[in-house]
């Protein structure tokens, strides 16, 4: 409607008009305070899910310390542990920034968005001044656009990177909600701490294992080689008491009138007798003499009775000793063959080299600088 007053002309609104010009302020007031509940919702979710997940990244940081420990206890190398040295130190750096981050922006309310009535419009025009200029018309509230104005979006709703976040994180319950790229990047780390150290302690206990595993079994050889040796020494005390018991055994008899009973068969050449202690001597000898020559010691005499003696007197007259005073009457001497008859032969150098090692011995007055050169004569005096 236009009225029409002097010269001025003014265009009246329509109730309609004003209602519908309220109508939509109302509705651009209601869609703000909607956007900014929401916005403040999702920075309040937003806040949620980075506590939750610092708080997790504390504890996953305080596990890796924990496997570092135990990396140290068994004794791993720096390649193993280095993963997770690398993930720790991207954990702290991201927790240092998500901390500073929530430092600076905290969560707040944002203002509401006022809810009054709309201004009220004019009821009436002002009055001119004669003379005057005429002044421009005010503009009604119909002049202004009543479309409603488009907000921003808020700093949080820029940083939301997704809302497809998992529930758990390095198997702790979080609260759901959307990310940021902080948080998500300090997810990422804190998974990646949480593998590392659990990988480094798989590795640490399969080392302590295995050291345990070596330690029964070096237990288990040394407790081994305490009985064997035990046993060897109880062995060896009994065979030392048997020697010695063998080297008396004919104390009680008279040269060259020992019982075949008290002897010992040679177990090489079992033709031939000693005194038990002595052959058994001879036979390790020989042992070493096989594996020298392949072949056994050649014996041609070893213990000789009274009789054998007077015999060997009349045969062979200052070759052989007084009888009654022989070595041989004792079964403690050998006459020997096979090239060791002979001074400068192999066998023969060999067993001077080596027969003391066995309590055998070519004595001084047989050896070849001696007063009776005999290569052949060997006695026991072990």
């Amino acid at each position: 409607m236009t009225l029409s007053v002097s010269a001025y002309a003014f265009t009246v609104p329509s109730m309609a008009d004003v209602t519908a010009q309220r109508q939509a302020a109302e509705q651009a007031q209601e869609a703000q305070a909607v956007q900014a509940a929401s916005a403040e919702a999702t920075e309040v979710a937003l806040t949620e899910r980075r506590a939750a997940v610092v708080q997790v990244a504390d504890s996953v940081a305080a596990r890796a310390q924990v496997a570092k420990e135990t990396a140290s206890a068994a004794a791993l190398t720096a390649e193993v542990v280095a993963p997770l040295d690398e993930a720790v130190a991207e954990l702290g750096e991201l927790l240092e920034l998500a901390r500073a981050e929530s430092a600076v922006s905290p969560v707040s309310a944002p203002e509401p968005a006022a809810t009054g009535p709309a201004a009220p419009l004019p009821q009436s025009a002002p009055s001119p001044t004669e003379g005057a200029a005429e002044p421009a018309p005010e503009p009604l509230p119909s002049d202004a656009p009543t479309a409603s104005p488009t907000p921003s979006a808020s700093p949080s709703e820029k940083a939301i990177v997704t809302t497809e976040v998992p529930a758990t994180v390095a198997g702790v319950d979080v609260p759901q909600g959307p990310e940021d790229a902080t948080t998500a990047r300090l997810r990422e780390a804190v998974e990646k701490v949480a593998q590392a150290s659990a990988q480094v302690v798989l590795v640490a206990e399969a080392n302590s294992a295995a050291v345990e595993v070596a330690a029964g079994v070096q237990a288990a050889a040394a407790a081994e080689s305490e009985r064997a040796a035990a046993e060897a020494a109880r062995v060896a005390a009994e065979q030392a008491a048997t020697r010695a018991a063998w080297r008396t055994s004919l104390d009680k008899y008279s040269n060259g009138q020992v019982p075949e009973s008290a002897l010992c068969d040679v177990a090489f050449d079992p033709s031939h007798e000693l005194r038990c202690d002595a052959a058994q001597q001879l036979e390790q000898l020989d042992a070493a003499y096989v594996d020298a020559f392949g072949v056994h010691i050649t014996i041609s005499d070893s213990y000789r009775s009274l009789a054998g003696q007077y015999a060997c007197t009349r045969t062979k007259g200052s070759l052989c000793a007084a009888p009654g005073t022989s070595n041989h009457g004792l079964g403690t001497a050998v006459d020997l063959g096979g090239g060791i008859q002979t001074f400068g032969t192999r066998q023969h150098r060999w067993l001077v080299a080596n027969a003391d090692e066995y309590g055998w011995t070519l004595p001084d007055w047989a050896r070849a600088t001696g007063s009776k050169p005999e290569a052949w004569h060997w006695e026991y005096v072990g």
